[in-house]
């Protein structure tokens, strides 16, 4: 059984710290050699003048969840 969770994050400029906390944690998950070779720091600085450009950011964060109540086979 699959159940879906559908949710977003959004950040506007005063919570600018909000954001790059967020995708510096998820950034190091997702790329840790980003963070070796220097990258983060570079797209930390995008997303902080995207921000401040769209005043607003919105992530899109979905989550799905599967249940299985028995195997189907033996």
């Amino acid at each position: 059984m699959r159940f879906e969770y559908h949710n977003s994050l959004v950040f506007d400029a005063a919570h600018q710290d909000d954001l790059l906390t967020y995708l510096r944690f998820k950034l190091l998950l997702l790329a840790p050699q980003a963070a070796l070779a220097g990258e983060l720091a570079e797209a930390l600085a995008h997303a902080a003048e995207v921000l401040a450009c769209l005043g607003r950011v919105v992530l899109e964060k979905n989550d799905v969840a599967f249940r299985c109540r028995r195997p189907l086979r033996r």
